[in-house]
C-alpha cells in the first residue's frame, strides 16, 4: 500500500502542473484575442461661403481629397480602429492650408461631422450643440437654424409655431431676431407627427411675411438636438418664399 501511494503522488502533481500550464497558455492567447476593434462610418459635410475642395486626414493619414464644399450630401469614410480617440484635420487641397483640426472620441457606429463657414475667408466651425446643454422635455427636440438664402435680408424676425395642445391648429411658441449666417438660439419643437413650422418676417414694425418653413422640412426632428441650414427655396407664391432645410446635426 505504501508503494502505491508514492507512485500516485508524482502522477497527480504532473497532471496539476500540466493543467496550470495549459490554463496559463490559454490566458496568454486570450489577452491578444480580446483586444476589441471597432468600425464606424464618418460622414463629412461642409457648408462654406467659399467654393472649396477639401481633404480629410485622420491621425495624419489622408482619407479624403475630394470633399467638395458647399455640398448637399455628406462624403463617407469607413473607419476601422482600436483607439477611439482620433485627430481629424480638414485642409484646403489647393493650398494645403489646414482649416480645421480637432480631437474626437468616436463612440457610435455613425458619426456626422459638419462644418460651417459664416462668410468668405472666415474659419470653419464644427456644428454641434453647446456642451452641457440640458436635453428637452419628452415629446420635444431642441432645434437651431442658420439661414444663408440670398433673397432674405441681412436680418429677419423668426416666429416658431408648434401644434396646439388640442386640435390641429398651430400657435406661436417662440420668436427671435436672427442675422444671416448666424445660428439661432435653440428653440423647442414638437417631434411627434405634427412638427413645428417657421415664419420669417421683416424685422421692422411692419412685420411683413417674407418666407416660411413647412412642418415637412422638420422630418429629422427625432433626436434631442437638431441643427438645420436654410439655403434654398421650394417655391415663391404671392411674395412669400417656401424654404427647404438641410440637416447639419
Amino acid at each position: 500500500m505504501q508503494q502505491l501511494k508514492s507512485n500516485v503522488t508524482p502522477l497527480f502533481l504532473f497532471g496539476c502542473g500540466l493543467a496550470l500550464f495549459l490554463l496559463a497558455a490559454g490566458c496568454s492567447r486570450n489577452e491578444t484575442a480580446i483586444r476589441e476593434s471597432f468600425q464606424s462610418n464618418l460622414n463629412f459635410l461642409a457648408l462654406t461661403a467659399d467654393p472649396l475642395q477639401l481633404g480629410v486626414k485622420i491621425d495624419g493619414e489622408i482619407r479624403i481629397t475630394d470633399l467638395m464644399a458647399p455640398a448637399d450630401d455628406a462624403t463617407q469614410v469607413q473607419l476601422h480602429y482600436f483607439n477611439k480617440e482620433k485627430r481629424i484635420s480638414i485642409y484646403d487641397v489647393a493650398t494645403e492650408q489646414v482649416l480645421f483640426d480637432s480631437l474626437f472620441v468616436i463612440h457610435t457606429n455613425t458619426v456626422s461631422i459638419s462644418l460651417f463657414q459664416q462668410s468668405s475667408g472666415s474659419p470653419l466651425v464644427l456644428v454641434a450643440p453647446p456642451a452641457g446643454m440640458a436635453p428637452p422635455a419628452a415629446g420635444y427636440s431642441k432645434a437651431s437654424i442658420v439661414y444663408t438664402f440670398p433673397e432674405l435680408p441681412a436680418e429677419v424676425k423668426v416666429v416658431v409655431l408648434n401644434n396646439a395642445a388640442t386640435g390641429a391648429d398651430y400657435e406661436p411658441t417662440d420668436s427671435f431676431l436672427l442675422k444671416k449666417g448666424e445660428f439661432s438660439p435653440y428653440f423647442l419643437g414638437k417631434n411627434g407627427l405634427r412638427k413645428p413650422r417657421l415664419l420669417f418676417y421683416t424685422p421692422d414694425a411692419d412685420r411683413r411675411l417674407l418666407a416660411e418653413v413647412d412642418a415637412g422640412q422638420f422630418s429629422g426632428l427625432i433626436t434631442p438636438f437638431v441643427v438645420l441650414a436654410i439655403r434654398r427655396q421650394i417655391s415663391y407664391v404671392n411674395g412669400v418664399y417656401a424654404l427647404s432645410t438641410q440637416q447639419l446635426y
